[in-house]
């Protein structure tokens, strides 16, 4: 699908070095909160601006059945990230999710589908927390990647009015390291302008009526291979304010932890004042968010749909039961038995992931606490002592695709 792209950061990132990290710290809350009145309801998606607040899994299955069927060893291979302070946009419910630079489309009764991806599923409810999951291939390997978050809508009234507005050039006073940010209709987009590599992509985040922004990621990688287990972390923490008298100002402080931690990290102190724009090139300024997004989703949605002919209706739409768990996955290979098992493995990998989130959402409800999260990981062991079903498979000898949907009673 040709579509304006909003410079996506690709799994690819975060599943090649393995020696990613994060921070185990909430997000912090910066200026005064949103006043605006939630909606009694999100369903049906409203067309508009929202916070997009996540938490992201990929799992690397296919590099997780390789290394088990050449070594005999369980191998867990995962990356989670949190992100607060990210801004996106829903158009007649396509929805963009902005880290991953996939369009979601949300239906009336909040179920989640991928415009481009079949193998995404997932549901918003009423209340704007969303769970949704699928598959990703990067570099012909197959992993997975689960998603649960919140929206939270950002009508004008929330957001800075325009006298914050303009280009704002900021350094570092102690590096000398240098932004260039763009604030526009209540929302900060920004970019590195010194040619060093941010080590992810800068996304637009929200700039609050009194002038104050922040926003926040954080990275944990956990790596095991048979015996020998590694966990690494990083992130960071950035909280600013804007005074048109003035100009703007911005800490970046980051964390480390676990193997990789050094320790001692010294915060980046940014400043800054309104700039010309005829001081800076074309290719050194942000996206403007505001016109761009929208864009986007239009084209994405004139864009002709795949042919899903081939996918099992349970596949595209897994069935919901209060007392079960569903996990669907697929392969395509050469080798019938090879696809089954790494579909499997895939659905394996689906329902370990929604079970874990189901049991965070219910820990972080009854502890009525943001930073508390559970800390285990269910790895290839526990996932073989998870007694799951297979409830559906079929496999499409045109293709070579295997598809296969487990069942795991609650």
């Amino acid at each position: 699908m040709n579509v304006y792209r909003i410079r996506p950061l690709g799994a690819a990132f975060f599943l090649a070095g393995i020696l990613l990290v994060s921070c185990a710290s909430a997000p912090a809350e910066v200026g005064e909160k949103i006043s605006e009145q939630p909606p009694a309801s999100f369903l049906p998606l409203v067309s508009g601006w929202y916070l997009y607040e996540f938490e992201r899994t990929f799992k690397g299955i296919e590099d997780e059945y390789t290394f088990a069927q050449s070594t005999g060893m369980p191998m867990v291979e995962e990356v989670t990230v949190r992100q607060s302070g990210t801004v996106t946009y829903c158009e007649e419910g396509v929805l963009h999710d902005p880290v991953l630079d996939m369009y979601l489309s949300v239906d009336g009764d909040g179920l989640i589908h991928s415009i481009e991806n079949p193998t995404v599923s997932g549901a918003l409810s009423e209340n704007g927390a969303f769970f949704w999951s699928g598959l990703s291939e990067q570099n012909g390997r197959t992993n997975h990647v689960a998603v649960k978050g919140s929206l939270i809508s950002l009508p004008p009234p929330s957001r800075g009015d325009s006298r914050y507005d303009g280009l704002y050039h900021l350094t570092d006073t102690g590096t000398g390291r240098e932004q260039l940010a763009l604030i526009k209709d209540g929302f900060y987009t920004w970019t590195y302008i010194d040619g060093e590599e941010a080590g992810f992509t800068p996304w637009p985040t929200l700039i609050r009526p009194d002038g104050s922004f922040g926003f926040d990621m954080e990275w944990t990688t956990v790596l095991e291979m048979g015996d020998s287990k590694a966990d690494y972390s990083t992130g960071f923490t950035a909280e600013g304010r804007i005074d048109p008298a003035s100009g703007i100002s911005l800490e970046v402080l980051s964390h480390t932890a676990g193997a990789a931690s050094g320790g001692g990290e010294r915060p980046e102190i940014y400043t800054g004042v309104m700039a010309l724009a005829a001081e800076f090139s074309n290719e050194q300024f942000p996206v403007d968010v505001t016109a761009a997004l929208p864009a986007a989703i239009a084209v994405a949605k004139e864009s002709p749909a795949p042919d899903w002919s081939g996918y099992p209706a349970w596949y595209l739409n897994p069935p919901v039961r209060g007392n079960a768990v569903f996990g669907v996955g697929q392969k395509t290979f050469s080798v019938r038995d090879t696809a089954f098992a790494m579909a499997e493995a895939a659905a394996a990998a689906d329902i370990a992931l929604r079970l874990r989130m189901r049991i965070e959402s219910r820990i972080e409800e009854a502890e009525n606490s943001f930073g508390r999260r559970a800390g285990s990981v269910i790895n290839v062991e526990a996932m073989e002592r998870i007694p799951y079903r297979v409830a559906e498979r079929i496999y499409r000898e045109e293709t070579g695709t295997a598809f296969v949907l487990l069942e795991l009673d609650l």
